[in-house]
């Protein structure tokens, strides 16, 4: 069977039409949401405010937790945390464990207090870890930027004081 000349035409000047259908009769297609700056569907992106640039942080650093491995940024900034974090809870657990030391840390005291210091070490750890996870994400702006290099300067207090600990310990043994 052959298709008739009306039918051929109309499929030439509308492809995708049933044939038999005028063009007046063709389903409109629904055309898909359009993820501005998706990968998949170039744009321009749209500029985030500064909740939007510390979500999109938050959103990448765990996203990125299964990729750690492939990055080297985001492995140093995992060693570096994870130096700190356990250097820290460590020393601070072997050291007030050990009754020769008390916590410094008047908050922290009053945490132990109430927690108990291993509930204490495990909670701190905890939140610490998060703030690593996120520190790890890639900044998308300027406030961002802020809350990584605050978050990175709280790793850098972890590290100071796992090895202010070791050195109180070592002087006073």
């Amino acid at each position: 069977m052959t298709p008739s000349p009306i039918t051929s035409r109309q499929l030439r000047e509308h492809p995708g039409a049933a044939p038999g259908r005028a063009p007046a009769q063709l389903p409109r297609q629904r055309q898909p949401e359009r993820a501005v700056g998706h990968p998949a569907q170039p744009g321009p992106p749209t500029r985030l405010d500064g909740l939007g640039q510390v979500t999109a942080l938050v959103r990448d650093g765990f996203a990125g937790l299964p990729r750690t491995h492939r990055s080297p940024r985001r492995a140093v900034l995992w060693a570096f945390w994870l130096t700190g974090i356990i250097g820290d809870a460590a020393t601070t657990l072997v050291m007030v464990s050990s009754g020769q030391f008390e916590e410094g840390n008047p908050a922290a005291s009053v945490g132990m207090g109430f927690l108990g210091l291993g509930g204490y070490i495990v909670v701190a750890t905890l939140i610490c870890m998060v703030f690593a996870t996120v520190s790890t994400g890639r900044p998308q702006g300027p406030v961002a930027r802020v809350a990584v290099g605050f978050l990175l300067l709280v790793g850098i207090g972890k590290l100071t004081m796992a090895i202010s600990n070791l050195t109180l310990w070592a002087t006073l043994r």
